[in-house]
């Protein structure tokens, strides 16, 4: 670049003066000759330099890419826990936990930083032209089309990323406390080997462990959902007495229970894929029958014995195994409620 200014230069000082000389005389001197061989052999070296050396005009292009998807909000769905005293007369009640607000996968402020440190981090500085702007969701970018293309190939990273969904069955299962042991092995795993599995199912077989409840929830990556399958028991708790015209009419004051199984969970897909990270709230709920009762001298009052087991656990489970989230043995007997999740993944431009 500086060969070819000199030569610009130059040839702008010395064509004026030939074209003065040869205007002065018709004729043309030595001198004259030699200067216009200077002029052309210039002119030549000029070409030249502007066939080799000469620089491409960069070209740059305004794009628009939309990133809604990536920054809207999404929204969890957690359930209601079952408590174990009921609250103003039911039998839910709120999580212990403090929910949190609905979050985006990314902040846009997030995505316009990743674009600038990863594609060509050094021309958004050097090149006046270059630049991002965003609004609403929408981002507008100048670059040159090779960065375009890199741009494109990031945010579809993203949105394959984002667009993840995960579904997990859970199965809670009844079976003697014996059993349980036997299929879980020596080593009492949490996660359940292809061995433990084909143990559960010969289990099943002969009838040692019952199926009490079973469902499956589906979400995407990161998103709290919850399972809910409940039955209401209602009982009579107390009597209202009103008097009137000199005679006693008890009112029964009668309460809900709710008994079943009740799952919450958020994944989130860790590493490649291959593991999930799972926090797991699940309460399952028994009302004993028959109802316990007491006799008063205005009508019989009852007593329901409310047998919860309440799970609490944040684990990472490889994809698509089985794991025992929790259990508790029953009490007056030898038999144990289990709860098994398995978590199974689905993300786009994977063979699954």
């Amino acid at each position: 670049m500086k060969r070819l200014a000199i030569l610009l230069i130059i040839v702008g000082i010395l064509l004026p003066a030939g074209l003065a000389l040869n205007a002065q005389d018709g004729g043309q001197t030595d001198a004259e000759k030699q200067l216009d061989e200077v002029i052309r052999s210039l002119r030549a070296a000029l070409a030249e330099a502007g066939r080799k050396g000469g620089a491409k005009p960069i070209t740059f292009e305004l794009r628009m890419y939309d990133v809604r998807a990536l920054v809207t909000p999404v929204a969890d769905y957690p359930v209601e826990s079952i408590n174990l005293v009921p609250s103003g007369g039911f039998g839910f009640g709120a999580f212990d936990e403090e929910e949190r607000e609905p979050m985006p996968f990314y902040e846009l402020d997030a995505i316009v930083d990743m674009i600038r440190e990863n594609v060509a981090p050094e021309s958004w500085d050097e090149l006046r032209s270059a630049g991002i702007e965003q609004k609403r969701g929408i981002l507008m970018v100048r670059h040159t089309p090779a960065v375009h293309a890199r741009i494109a190939r990031l945010l579809d990273e993203l949105r394959k990323k984002a667009a993840s969904q995960v579904n997990v069955e859970v199965k809670v299962w009844r079976l003697p406390d014996a059993a349980l042991r036997s299929i879980l092995g020596a080593e009492s795993a949490s996660i359940l080997s292809p061995a433990a599995e084909k143990r559960l199912e010969a289990a099943v077989a002969k009838g040692l462990a019952r199926l009490v409840k079973s469902g499956s929830v589906a979400c995407t990556n990161s998103q709290r959902v919850g399972l809910s399958d409940v039955g209401q028991v209602s009982y009579v708790q107390d009597y209202d007495v009103e008097i009137a015209q000199a005679a006693s009419i008890p009112d029964p004051i009668v309460l809900s229970l709710r008994e079943g199984l009740v799952f919450d969970v958020r994944p989130t897909l860790a590493g490649a894929g291959d593991l999930v990270v799972l926090e797991v709230r699940a309460d399952t709920a028994t009302v004993h029958r028959p109802l316990g009762t007491i006799e008063t001298p205005v009508g019989t009052i009852e007593t329901p014995h409310l047998e919860l087991t309440r799970i609490r656990s944040t684990l990472a489970v490889p994809m698509g195994r089985a794991v025992v989230v929790g259990g508790a043995l029953e009490d007056g007997d030898d038999e144990a409620v289990l709860i098994v999740v398995k978590p199974t993944a689905y993300r786009p431009g994977r063979r699954r």
